[in-house]
C-alpha cells in the first residue's frame, strides 16, 4: 500500500471548465438581478465563473482521488486476502505432510517392531530347537518305550484277565519320570509330559481293579463277588481300557515326533 494518497486528481480538466465555463454564461445573463450585475459589476460574473468552475474542478477531481482510494483499497484488500488464502493453503499442506510423514514414521516403528519380534521369535525357536546330549538321551529313552511292540499290541488288543507284567512295568516307568528327568528342549518336554500323564492314568486305574495272578496280572473277579460290585468293576475295567486306547495312542505320536528330532541341531 502506498504511503501516501493525493488528496485531488485531475482528469479531463480543460473539457469539464470550458463546459462548465460555457454553461454559466448561458445561465447567468438570464438570471432575474443579473442585468444589474451587469451594468454596475461586469466583472462579478466573472469571477462567479471563475469560482464556480473552479469548485467544480476541485470537487471532480477530489471525487476522482476518492475513487481512486476506494479502488486501491479494495485492489490491497484483495491482494492481501490472496495471501491470506495462500498461508492458509500453505498450512494446510504443511499439515498434511506433516500427518503423512507422522504416519510413515508409525509405519516405520511398527515395522521394525514385527521384524524384531520375528527375529527374536525365530531366536528363540532356534533355541528351543536346539537338543542337547541329555535331552536326546531321554528322547531315545522315551522312544523306546514308544517303540516297544509287545506294549503297543497289548495296548491295542487288551485283554483285561492277563495284562503282562512288561505293560505294567513301561507304564509306572513313564509316569514316574518326569520326577527325575527335567528337559531343557521346550518341545521335549511337551511330549514328556503327555506321555507321563496318560501312562500315569492307565496305571492309577490299573491299580483300582487288577491284582497278581501267577505271572501277569488279571481283573478277573471272585466268583462269589456280588452283581453290583461285578456292574462297578465292568465299569472301572472299561475305564482302563479306554485309557489304555489312549495311551497306545501318544505312543504312536511320539514315534512321529521321535522321526522329526533327526533334522533338530545339536546343542
Amino acid at each position: 500500500m502506498p504511503a501516501r494518497t493525493k488528496f485531488f486528481i485531475f482528469k479531463r480538466f480543460g473539457i469539464l471548465a470550458t463546459v462548465v465555463a460555457t454553461t454559466l454564461t448561458i445561465l447567468l445573463p438570464s438570471l432575474q438581478g443579473v442585468a444589474w450585475v451587469n451594468e454596475h459589476a461586469v466583472w462579478a460574473v466573472w469571477v462567479a465563473l471563475l469560482v464556480l468552475t473552479t469548485a467544480v474542478v476541485l470537487l471532480h477531481a477530489r471525487l476522482a482521488a476518492v475513487h481512486e482510494m476506494l479502488e486501491n483499497a479494495r485492489a490491497d484488500a484483495a491482494s492481501e486476502k490472496g495471501r491470506a488464502d495462500n498461508a492458509v493453503a500453505r498450512a494446510s499442506e504443511a499439515e498434511a505432510r506433516a500427518e503423512l510423514e507422522g504416519r510413515r514414521a508409525a509405519e516405520a516403528i511398527e515395522a521394525s517392531n514385527a521384524a524384531t519380534e520375528t527375529l527374536e521369535a525365530a531366536a528363540r525357536l532356534a533355541s528351543d530347537a536346539r537338543m542337547g546330549d541329555s535331552d536326546r538321551a531321554l528322547a531315545d529313552k522315551l522312544n523306546a518305550y514308544a517303540s516297544n511292540s509287545n506294549v503297543l499290541n497289548e495296548l491295542a488288543e487288551f485283554f483285561p484277565y492277563k495284562i503282562s507284567r512288561e505293560l505294567v512295568d513301561a507304564a509306572r516307568e513313564l509316569s514316574e519320570l518326569p520326577r527325575t528327568r527335567a528337559p531343557h528342549n521346550a518341545g521335549l518336554k511337551d511330549q514328556l509330559a503327555v506321555l507321563s500323564e496318560a501312562a500315569e492314568a492307565w496305571f492309577r486305574q490299573f491299580l483300582r481293579v487288577a491284582w497278581t495272578e501267577d505271572d501277569h496280572y488279571s481283573t478277573r473277579l471272585d466268583p462269589i463277588a456280588s452283581v453290583a460290585a461285578r456292574k462297578e468293576h465292568e465299569v472301572q475295567t472299561d475305564g482302563l481300557v479306554q485309557l489304555g486306547f489312549d495311551l497306545h495312542s501318544k505312543l504312536l505320536g511320539y514315534q512321529q515326533y521321535h522321526a522329526s528330532l533327526e533334522t533338530l541341531p545339536r546343542g
